[in-house]
């Protein structure tokens, strides 16, 4: 068989290094949601516990940054949360906000893992009765 070459199928999700996917049970967010009193403040106190946090930043400063500078902070935020994730997708065309299925938990069902997502959704003033099986790439080169 030397000299024949074998090609492999790969069906799930494929990425290579000038390519990001995101894929999580969640939903799409508008921005209007950084108008959010109740997103806001567990955004803000996220960010407070991050290690990049400004020690001077109040939550009244943090209330009028710049939607952009908000955003470029939710990587911060969300780097202790251990169940939500994020993306604005290409161009932050999207937000979209959702647990990975990585995340959820070898003993728990995906119902009950369903449910935690809302439940921490609601936590951040996202009020979803279902979640959409959100599975998007894009170039990023």
């Amino acid at each position: 068989m030397e000299g024949i070459n074998k090609m492999k199928i790969k069906s799930d999700f494929v990425t290579n290094s000038s390519s990001t996917s995101f894929v999580v049970w969640g939903t799409y967010v508008e921005d209007s949601i950084f108008q959010n009193e109740i997103f806001l403040k567990k955004v803000f106190d996220c960010y407070m516990k991050s290690k990049f946090h400004d020690e001077n930043m109040t939550f009244d400063k943090f209330k009028e940054l710049d939607i952009n500078e908000i955003k470029e902070m939710l990587y911060d935020a969300f780097d202790l949360n251990k169940i939500l994730d994020f993306s604005f997708g290409c161009e932050y065309g999207n937000f979209m906000i959702g647990g990975s299925p990585e995340n959820m938990k070898d003993n728990q069902t995906l119902g009950e893992y369903k449910q935690q997502i809302i439940s921490e959704l609601k936590s951040f003033g996202i009020i979803v009765s279902e979640l959409t099986f959100i599975s998007e790439s894009w170039y990023d080169g």
